[in-house]
């Protein structure tokens, strides 16, 4: 005869399975919840990870293409440095379509015809007109004659009146003869300045004095003054790229 297998094996197997069932059964809801809830299963991770990695690829594309337009920039224009120029020649400016988001004109000149809105602009009786503009867009031309614009703006102020419209203000003048101009902000690309006086100022270091030297700018951005009662006539101050000065002495190329 056989001898019989003791009870308490037999009752430490039947636990031991039961408790393995009990653990999987927990770990299967678990799972079950974490899926329809937070998303963090098996399919939430791979959905997960997928996402993180577009984020990454979409963020070194964009890196990407900053650096190449930056490298265009600096091919084509040079360096970004921070300059201020006082001169004593008033440069040439034709620029067909450009935003200028503030301009103050001082001028005596009646007898030019300034169009607003298709109707000439009435100036009668004034020793001095302070016309200020604001949210410019269209076309400028500066030379030794004049300012000329034609375009559009939002906002229109003649000796302290302002001069309102539903829509944009069209606004035009040729060759407008002027004693003080101050352009907030224009960005210019070749700008050139006839052979003068004055000096230059790049960055906190550089700072250069012109005499018969002329100036020309690959690329500027930033404020225009002109003021006839100055001797330095004009100024100008912002971010500029590739500076030439070339006068009698010696030439200089900042890039």
């Amino acid at each position: 005869m056989y001898p019989p297998h003791p009870a308490h094996q037999h009752n430490f197997r039947f636990y031991l399975v039961l408790i393995t069932l009990v653990v999987i059964g927990i770990l299967f809801v678990l799972n079950l919840n974490n899926d329809s809830n937070d998303g963090l299963g098996i399919s939430g991770a791979m959905t997960g990870f997928a996402t993180g990695n577009n984020d990454q690829t979409e963020q070194v594309v964009e890196t990407s293409l900053e650096e190449d337009y930056y490298v265009e920039e600096v091919e084509k224009y040079g360096r970004e440095v921070d300059v201020k120029l006082s001169f004593d020649e008033i440069p040439k400016v034709e620029k067909e379509e450009t935003k200028i988001t503030g301009m103050e004109l001082r001028f005596n000149d009646l007898s030019t015809k300034i169009n607003v809105n298709n109707d000439r602009l009435e100036l009668n009786n004034l020793e001095e007109v302070n016309l200020r503009v604001k949210s410019f867009v269209g076309e400028v031309n500066i030379n030794d004659f004049g300012i000329s614009l034609d375009g559009t703006a939002k906002m229109l102020d003649v000796n302290g009146i302002s001069l309102s419209s539903k829509g944009e203000i069209k606004l035009s003048f040729t060759n407008l003869d002027y004693q003080y101009l101050n352009i907030e902000e224009i960005e210019l690309k070749g700008l050139e300045l006839p052979a003068g006086n004055g000096e230059l100022k790049v960055g906190e270091k550089l700072s250069y004095s012109l005499e018969q030297d002329k100036v020309k700018f690959n690329y500027f951005n930033g404020m225009l003054i002109i003021d006839g009662n100055n001797q330095t006539a004009v100024t100008l101050e912002g971010a500029g790229r590739g500076i030439d000065l070339s006068g009698a002495l010696m030439n200089i190329n900042l890039r």
